[in-house]
């Protein structure tokens, strides 16, 4: 088999086997706050790498209600004001890579949802018409007494497909060549889904990317030996070299110390001056929203943004 041919063939591979690849359309929500135009930032550039259409719905966070005044001009501002900074993010992240050679789609469609009605059922719908992954970027993200906000939870939970959660925490650089991403990896197929979706971040948008190995709880008991450990972290590396092979982007790649998931993920944050945090997570069974402990620590305590990627 020739080179050329047997490239092909692993790259049809990986595409067939990506995460990423079974999502068509995205819908980006948000209000006018950081988290908003943050999310606007990883919507367009993940939009710009996987040529998919965005379509943009503002809401009201306070109350959990969509926009009702939508026959003034003003009502619309908000959402075009996203829209075009999804459309500007997409198409810088696509002339880049022409620069480089990489073949790639100008077209980016970006739309702005109707806003009527409750959140919920506008999140049902737009579900139902084939949005299959939501952005989303509001403020507050968490309730006075702790979790998840109230407005946050209602949304997470109308809508019928994956969500990305944006939270924007700390200073983030006006430039996104100066983002600093940080991956937590341990070894699972969800740690590795959310280290796909960094690369795709990473590549639009040229930042750094550092993956960090750490032992969940679970794996913690079910590893009898030391050897053990190095070649669970060994497999985890190799994986992500593969994934960052096929997006052509470098991540550079460390083990933590510590028997706290969370505090490594943190400490290591800070020390490596990382400004954005993307974590695997699935929700957990129950009446309130949880992502389980770390992704759920990291939100009441994280000093630094961050990306809650459902995989």
């Amino acid at each position: 088999m020739r080179d050329d041919e047997k490239n092909r063939l692993e790259l049809e591979a990986f595409e067939d086997s990506s995460f990423l690849s079974d999502f068509e359309r995205v819908l980006l929500v948000t209000d006018q706050s950081s988290s908003s135009d943050l999310a606007a930032r990883v919507a367009g550039h993940f939009a710009a790498v996987r040529n998919m259409p965005v379509t943009v719905l503002a809401v009201d966070a306070p109350d959990g209600r969509v926009r009702a005044d939508e026959q003034t001009a003003e009502a619309d501002k908000p959402a075009q004001r996203v829209s075009d900074r999804v459309r500007e993010i997409a198409d810088g992240a696509v002339e880049a890579a022409s620069k480089e050679g990489s073949e790639v789609t100008s077209d980016i469609h970006v739309s702005i949802r109707d806003k009527d009605g409750k959140l919920e059922d506008v999140l049902a719908d737009t579900a139902e018409k084939g949005h299959d992954m939501m952005f989303v970027g509001v403020e507050p993200t968490t309730a006075e007494k702790g979790g998840y906000s109230e407005n946050l939870s209602t949304m997470i939970e109308a809508f019928e497909g994956t969500t990305a959660l944006v939270a924007s925490r700390g200073r983030i650089p006006s430039s996104d060549t100066q983002l600093r991403i940080l991956v937590p990896v341990s070894g699972t197929k969800r740690s590795m889904k959310s280290a796909e979706f960094a690369c795709v971040i990473a590549k639009a948008s040229g930042a750094a990317i550092s993956a960090v190995y750490f032992q969940e709880p679970g794996q913690a008991v079910s590893l009898s030996r030391v050897s053990d450990t190095g070649n669970v972290h060994r497999a985890a590396f190799h994986r992500i070299d593969q994934i960052a092979g096929f997006y052509g982007v470098e991540v550079e790649k460390v083990v933590s110390q510590g028997p706290s998931p969370e505090l490594a993920i943190l400490t290591h944050a800070r020390k490596g001056k990382f400004n954005l945090i993307i974590l695997g997570v699935s929700r957990r069974t129950g009446t309130i929203l949880s992502y389980g402990t770390i992704a759920d620590t990291l939100l009441e305590t994280a000093d630094r943004s961050f990306v809650f990627i459902e995989t």
